[in-house]
């Protein structure tokens, strides 16, 4: 068995050739023995599962053949120590000192060279024939787990059980590995509801596993031996010629190169003399660059539900390696968790956790949904939980803004009961009609009863209901707020119109189906159609982003509204405006002229050519308002900037209006006093035209 090919030529009757070649593979049979060099394993059995600081690993080594020299190497992001060792016989053992900085693995591998027995093609020892080369490697990998660097934070809540809203403190504990205390620690607490954290099962990792992953070894091994061809040399030479002609070399040379070598070997003698190998040094080992919660006479009502209670980043543990904090839970009736990380200088890390317990012996706990729509109706359910060992008559009562809460009748009892639209849920009520604003029922002990409440939304905006329950001197109440979206869609009408004479008569009639509680009528006047264009203004001139091109095209824009707002005497909008566009935002864009009188985008960024031309314009209209004359240093900058259109290698785009385009920006940026000839004669002479 095995790849076969099959070759056929063909001629015509020219004698051109042409030739066909399929490859088969065949199954069954023997694969034909192989003759190249292979690597050999070395088993690497070491005398312990993990090892600590200070102790010393022992390795048994199995070579896989007799008699070798070998060579240990520690690695751990590169080379720690090498060690090059003789092994007589078929086994050694090799001590490893772990030490500290090996935290938390360390790489051990085994390199052998030597001899061993030759085979023929029937894998049976061949007698009378010298021993061939032979290596062989092995790896292993030592567990060294920070332990003697892991910290314990002991979490001891005061009070493990409090009322919704109550205070406690927290005493945190930190020792470390022998269980000494650790001064001058650090410790973040937090303090948060356990059901958010149980939504995507949250659990506190330990930073040992963040601040101590496993190294790689980082070293790339190259191995000569493998190189070393066994073949029968006649056979040998016939393939390397084939890969010869390929273009295929050995070890970065030519196939030609290494044909030429094999033809010298054979012409060798045919009886093969004893080989042997000496290495003056060891062979070089690479290092890679990859890797890797009481009763009052008024009834408190709940309302903050944060489900985070406490956050202290840093807490310092005193010379006993404590710390104490206080805090203040929320008004959650839930099961807190409290998590500690600690750190003590670089290379200790832990944590801790512990729980407190907020609640009631009578506690409501509504329900209400996220939202609601303008006009739906919606059923507010509360869970009333009784937490004491007797049965509780309990009286719950519901108050709301922004929503109306709408009557039923509850039976009683029986079969009417059961079929009630809305009844209160595991109890029992006292009540035979009742409107919506409150219930009686019946709790049995540490059991809870759910009531429902059906409200309508009033209009848009915020819906606030507070839910309060009571039974002797026990009571609770809580707060809920959802907001109230309007419509989907809306339909708006508009009439525009002038007044010509004084007065003008419009009609206005609201549909007979229009919602009350949402839409209006809106009437606005103006002495010029550019009222519409306030927000737009307003929008200009607080632009937040200050890129060159995009403060140019504001100030344009302003500038351009000067003599409209002048016209209407419209003072404060036209000091606003004018401001906006000649005090301060010239003064901007000169702070991104740079060197050789080009444009920055931004005031440290690199410079753009076709800048120039667009922050001109912006300074020349903020000049004109003011009556400033053009300096030398403007006429330096646009001779700059036709300098820059001449040069072969200008950014700017070669085009046939290019010179249109040139002279009209020009001319705008130095739109004064001057008379326009002046102005011409000059960009003339700026630009080179005149020649």
């Amino acid at each position: 068995g095995g790849t076969y090919r099959v070759r056929a030529n063909i001629f015509d009757n020219r004698e051109r050739p042409n030739q066909s070649e399929l490859t088969l593979w065949v199954a069954g049979g023997k694969q034909p023995p192989s003759r190249d060099l292979a690597q050999e394993k070395v088993e690497l059995i070491p005398n312990q599962k993990e090892y600590k600081a200070g102790e010393t690993a022992e390795i048994l080594v199995q070579a896989p053949f007799a008699n070798a020299e070998a060579v240990l190497t520690l690695r751990r992001a590169g080379l720690v120590r090498t060690e090059r060792f003789t092994i007589n016989g078929a086994s050694h053992t090799v001590r490893v000192p772990i030490e500290d900085a090996f935290t938390p693995n360390l790489h051990v591998q085994v390199d052998l060279v030597g001899a061993a027995e030759r085979t023929g093609d029937d894998g049976q020892p061949l007698a009378g024939v010298p021993k061939r080369p032979a290596f062989a490697s092995g790896a292993l990998n030592l567990s060294i787990p920070p332990a003697s660097r892991k910290l314990t934070a002991t979490v001891t809540p005061r009070d493990k059980a409090l009322e919704p809203g109550g205070t406690t403190n927290v005493d945190v504990e930190l020792r470390d590995a022998a269980g000494k205390p650790v001064a001058n620690g650090e410790i973040a607490l937090v303090v948060v509801d356990e059901a958010v954290l149980a939504l995507t099962g949250y659990k506190l990792s330990d930073p040992l596993a963040s601040f101590y992953p496993q190294r790689g070894d980082d070293v790339r091994n190259h191995h000569l031996r493998e190189k070393v061809a066994l073949a029968n040399p006649e056979q040998l030479i016939g393939r390397l010629n084939q890969q010869g002609q390929q273009g295929q070399g050995m070890m970065g040379l030519g196939g030609f190169e290494r044909a030429d070598s094999l033809a010298r070997l054979s012409r060798a003698p045919a009886k093969s003399a004893p080989m042997s190998m000496a290495m003056d040094k060891a062979e070089a080992v690479m290092i890679s660059t990859e890797n890797r919660e009481q009763a009052a006479e008024q009834i408190q009502v709940r309302s903050n539900f944060d489900a985070l209670a406490f956050f202290a980043a840093s807490l310092p543990t005193n010379a006993n390696g404590r710390a104490a904090v206080t805090v203040k839970l929320p008004d959650n009736l839930t099961r807190y968790r409290v998590m500690a990380v600690a750190v003590a200088g670089e290379k200790q890390f832990g944590v801790g956790e512990a729980a407190i317990t907020a609640r009631l012996p009578l506690m409501a706990r509504p329900s209400a949904p996220r939202f609601l729509n303008f006009g739906d109706r919606v059923e507010l359910p509360v869970v009333v939980q009784n937490q004491t060992d007797n049965p509780m008559t309990v009286d719950v009562v519901v108050r709301a803004t922004n929503a109306e809460l709408t009557a039923f009748v509850v039976p009683p009892s029986g079969d009417a009961f059961n079929n009630a639209n809305q009844p209160p849920k595991g109890g029992t009520t006292n009540a035979v009609a009742t409107n919506a604003a409150g219930r009686r029922v019946t709790v049995p002990p540490n059991d809870r009863v759910e009531v429902r409440f059906p409200a309508a939304a009033v209009k848009p905006g915020v819906a606030r209901f507070q839910i309060g329950v009571s039974s002797g001197k026990w009571a609770d109440a809580a707060e809920v707020s959802l907001p109230v979206w309007t419509p989907a869609t809306t339909e708006a009408f508009a009439v525009y119109g002038e007044l010509d004479n004084g007065a003008f008569a419009q009609p206005v009639k609201a549909p007979s189906d229009a919602v009350k509680q949402f839409g209006g009528l809106e009437v606005t006047t103006s002495s010029t159609q550019l009222q519409a264009l306030t927000d737009a203004v307003s929008y200009l001139s607080n632009y937040p982003y200050e890129c060159a091109e995009q403060i140019s095209s504001r100030i344009l824009a302003i500038a351009a509204l000067r003599d409209v707002l002048a016209a209407f005497d419209a003072k404060v909008a036209q000091s606003r405006c004018a401001g906006s566009g000649r005090q301060t935002r010239p003064r901007t864009i000169a702070r991104h002229a740079k060197q050789r009188r080009r444009f920055r985008i931004l005031a440290a960024r690199r410079r753009f050519v076709a800048l120039p031309q667009h922050s001109r314009s912006p300074r020349a209209h903020a000049r004109q308002g003011q009556r400033l004359r053009r300096t030398e240093r403007d006429d330096r900058q646009v001779t700059a900037i036709f300098a820059q259109r001449r040069t072969p290698h200008s950014e700017l785009v070669w085009h046939r209006s290019a010179p249109f385009v040139d002279r009209l920006c020009a001319v705008h940026a130095h739109a004064d006093e001057r008379p326009r000839r002046r102005q011409s004669a000059f960009v003339d002479r700026a630009s080179g035209w005149s020649r």
